[in-house]
């Protein structure tokens, strides 16, 4: 009885320690890299090379607010909260990395935040479920607003459509419209 105790331990230690030797990292962008709310971040992520059969399930990409709940980015816990989904689907990786490229939320406080990625993988051939997180703090800066009304209504800056289909604010309707009519009802 003592053997066969001894080998379901040797089992799930070995368990334990290969899908923990195997693990998600956030690769770029690197900690306290500079981010713009409302622009696209394209994240790098690797899974290092594996001694045992995995298959990548999915991912999900998230930022956590930190900055307006007023605290500082949880460090160890991660999975209590991901924050607002940036993606989710998913992973592929090629020669062991990925990149994904996700859209920062125009409306993410200016300050401290918290980029996390939730990765869910089969390990073994007994495909043992397993799902790890990593995690990056970044600065996060608020959009320039030094464009001109000019700027956004010929469409240079890319922003004012994308700005109107994400918050219904209808401030550069008129720009898009002057636009329209100068461009291809002259």
């Amino acid at each position: 009885m003592q053997t066969k105790s001894a080998n379901i331990f040797l089992l799930l230690s070995t368990l334990f320690l290969t899908a923990f030797s195997q693990t998600i990292s956030i690769l770029s962008p690197t900690p306290d890299a500079e981010i713009t709310a409302g622009q696209d971040v394209t994240l790098q992520l690797a899974f290092g090379n594996s001694l045992t059969g995995v298959q990548h399930v999915s991912v999900v990409i998230a930022i956590l607010d930190c900055a307006a709940l007023g605290e500082t980015c949880p460090t160890l816990d991660a999975g209590s909260t991901l924050g607002v989904p940036l993606f989710s689907g998913n992973y592929t990786p090629e020669f062991h990395e990925q990149n994904l490229t996700v859209t920062i939320p125009q409306t993410l406080t200016a300050g401290t935040n918290m980029l996390t990625v939730a990765h869910f993988m089969l390990i073994g051939a007994g495909a043992t479920p397993i799902l790890q997180f990593d995690n990056v703090t970044v600065s996060t800066v608020s959009p320039s607003t030094d464009e001109s009304e000019d700027d956004k209504s010929t469409g240079t800056s890319g922003l004012c459509v994308r700005d109107y289909l994400a918050t219904r604010d209808s401030s550069c309707c008129t720009a898009i419209i002057r636009w329209i009519q100068n461009s291809c009802c002259t």
